[in-house]
């Protein structure tokens, strides 16, 4: 009997566990509040972040008009875990949505779930009314970005969320590198073709100007380098007005006549902003300040702070690319950051504290095409490593810097069951300190270009 007794105990106490109501054995999950609240019909991929407690990483949220199972028209298309109390579900609301309060249910894959009542509110949309006039000037513009119409695109200006878009007619769909000084509410368009560029006086998001002229800077055979025998200027590329508007950066390539190869040469000129009804370049004061080799490719760009530009080209080690940085003044370059990698586009911004803040894409050969951004610290870079501030990376590309100190690029899908990414039709933004690579999709386009930081 005693021996019976001693099987038996310790059976019948595991099945009291397994049967005790969840506050005894687990916490419970609780939804407390959203962010943003509520929204109007029609809106499409709106991150809202639900907070509460018990979350883990099999959380799943879903949205039902208020005392009912009837999801109302809102469609979860994902849900994020952040951490415990913090999980972000990405929504699609119908045009058709119902006008109603929502309450917001979270279930986790062990079964428990908790549900949080008339925490979200879905609001009439009104087709008449002009999103800009909801808009606060201090975010607008903060990007520009292009933008299918019909069977063509063109170049939109967007506040910070994406909801104010007004278009920049008199230009091609492509902008080009793109500057905003909020005191004087002007912004600066460069593009790359022919170095041309325009001023776009906004005074309110529901003023943007027409451009009626989009001048013509410079062109490649007036650069004042004599080319060595075989190599012909080919085309210029890359421009970008430094943080203070006082010079444009380019890269120009050479093709060898008869070999067919080409190289490329850094510029640094002049820009006039204020003397010229339109921005206007000295040709004399041009200057070259990197000759790559040919053969390789490179990108460029200003850093945040005067006299510092940065580089993207073929590591010294010959594996992959590396960060580089220029001191203009003498010339001297410095590889920086190198993981093996192909890593690009690097874009600087200052943070409220000094520190030089960097956005490098990051590309993924096939076939996985999974790119990522890295934000690095600057500051801290010795002995080709760098500071990463957010983790891993974030899924996106071509970064760029919002004047409120996001970073914003193009969005991509997630991996597939092949472990395979691809770019999506989508404008992201993210923490640049976030490490779980969390991006909020702000609007459908590509190619953002922001008026912030001093990329």
């Amino acid at each position: 009997m005693n021996v019976l007794k001693n099987v038996l105990l310790p059976t019948i106490s595991l099945i009291v566990l397994a049967f005790a109501p969840l506050g005894v054995a687990w916490s419970q999950v609780k939804v407390t509040a959203a962010t943003p609240s509520s929204t109007v019909q029609g809106t499409i991929s709106l991150d809202v972040v639900v907070s509460g407690s018990g979350f883990d990483s099999t959380s799943k949220a879903q949205f039902f008009v208020t005392g009912s199972t009837n999801p109302g028209g809102i469609t979860v298309k994902k849900t994020v875990f952040r951490n415990s109390k913090e999980i972000v579900a990405t929504i699609d609301v119908a045009d058709t949505a119902n006008i109603a309060n929502f309450d917001i249910q979270v279930t986790l894959d062990s079964g428990r779930k908790g549900k949080g009542t008339t925490l979200f509110t879905v609001q009439k949309k009104f087709a008449n009314i002009d999103p800009c006039t909801q808009v606060d000037a201090s975010t607008f513009p903060a990007f520009t970005l292009t933008r299918p119409i019909g069977n063509s695109s063109a170049l939109f200006v967007s506040d910070a969320n994406g909801v104010c878009q007004k278009q920049v007619t008199g230009l091609g769909s492509n902008g080009g590198d793109f500057r905003f000084d909020p005191v004087t509410r002007q912004g600066l368009l460069i593009s790359t073709d022919g170095l041309s560029a325009a001023l776009l006086p906004i005074s309110t998001p529901t003023d943007v100007q027409s451009l009626a002229t989009f001048a013509t800077l410079i062109v490649k055979e007036d650069l004042p380098y004599v080319a060595e025998a075989g190599w012909a200027p080919f085309a210029i590329y890359g421009a970008m007005a430094s943080p203070d508007g006082t010079q444009v950066l380019f890269n120009e390539a050479y093709q060898h006549t008869t070999l067919g190869t080409f190289r490329n040469l850094i510029w640094i000129c002049p820009l006039d902003l204020v003397s010229a009804t339109a921005p206007s370049i000295d040709k004399t004061g041009c200057v070259a300040i990197h000759d790559v080799d040919p053969g390789v490719s490179v990108s460029s760009a200003w850093g945040a702070r005067a006299g510092i530009v940065y580089l993207a080209k073929v590591a010294s080690s010959g594996s992959g690319r590396s960060l580089y940085r220029i001191t203009v003044a003498t010339r001297v370059v410095e590889e920086l950051w190198s993981r093996g990698t192909d890593i690009d586009y690097p874009r600087a911004t200052l943070r409220a504290d000094g520190a030089e803040l960097l956005a490098v894409f990051e590309r993924s050969p096939p076939p996985g095409g999974c790119s990522r951004t890295f934000v690095i610290d600057a500051d801290t870079c010795a002995g080709n490593s760098c500071s990463v501030l957010n983790g891993q990376g974030s899924p996106a590309y071509l970064p760029t810097w919002l004047l409120d100190g996001r970073v914003a690029g193009g969005g991509q899908t997630g991996p597939d069951r092949k472990g395979k990414c691809s770019g999506s039709d989508a404008v992201v933004a993210f923490d640049p300190t976030d490490a779980n690579g969390i991006v909020t999709t702000l609007t459908t386009g590509r190619y953002p270009n922001g008026a912030g930081g001093g990329q």
